[in-house]
């Protein structure tokens, strides 16, 4: 299933802007012509009123600028929240693949002994939600007309089923002494966890499922 962030981390933060607006606007004053005075007449503003708006402009600035060191505090808090979120998915993703399963054989079908030492029916699911098929197996019903073309295999458990029904093509081989490839054959993975061969194969052949593998749900 896709990775998702648990931390939040929006685009943009409203709360983040600048809102200081200069007040204070000199100007020049000419020697020996302009009046320089505490307080504010028609035509000069005055040192207390010029002092005032330098001293809202020093407060407003100062405002914007807590307000930019709280925000940059956020956001590092929340990127290493993040941070910690990624470590431990690489973790997981890096960390120990399950061991196989060893499933019950259903009916009569058994490990094959055919070839020396095949892999054993098993099954497992990695860290990306796929479930991988593994073993020779032999000496199961044939699929046919009388069982509905529909040779139970195994039951894989309940985390380990597709989301549909999902068919994949397996192999059977010839008995010794050849051993050879001989069919590909449908095997049906149901949503209930049946693994089901759906073709019919010779007698004596063996039916292969390594390197299968689904998506589970």
């Amino acid at each position: 299933m896709p990775f998702e962030f648990r931390t939040e981390f929006p685009e943009t933060d409203p709360e983040c802007v600048a809102h200081f607006a200069p007040s204070f606007q000199h100007v020049d004053w000419i020697d020996g012509s302009s009046i320089v005075q505490a307080e504010q007449t028609p035509t000069e503003e005055g040192f207390n009123s010029r002092f005032r708006k330098i001293m809202a402009d020093l407060e407003a600035a100062g405002d914007d600028a807590k307000r930019a060191l709280d925000c940059t505090a956020t956001v590092r808090r929340s990127l290493f929240a993040i941070i910690q979120e990624l470590e431990t998915e690489l973790e997981r993703i890096g960390g120990p693949v399950e061991e196989w399963n060893s499933p019950t054989l259903a009916s009569t079908w058994i490990r094959s002994g055919q070839l020396g030492n095949p892999n054993p029916p098993g099954f497992f699911k990695d860290h990306y939600g796929m479930v991988h098929l593994r073993g020779f197996i032999d000496g199961g019903p044939n699929p046919s007309a009388t069982n509905s073309f529909s040779s139970l295999v195994w039951r894989l458990p309940r985390g380990y089923r597709p989301p549909h029904i999902t068919q994949l093509m397996a192999f059977t081989f010839e008995p010794a002494p050849t051993f050879l490839a001989t069919k590909a054959v449908r095997l049906d993975v149901g949503t209930d966890g049946t693994v089901t061969l759906r073709e019919p194969y010779a007698s004596g052949h063996g039916l292969v499922l390594d390197g299968l593998s689904f998506r589970s749900a």
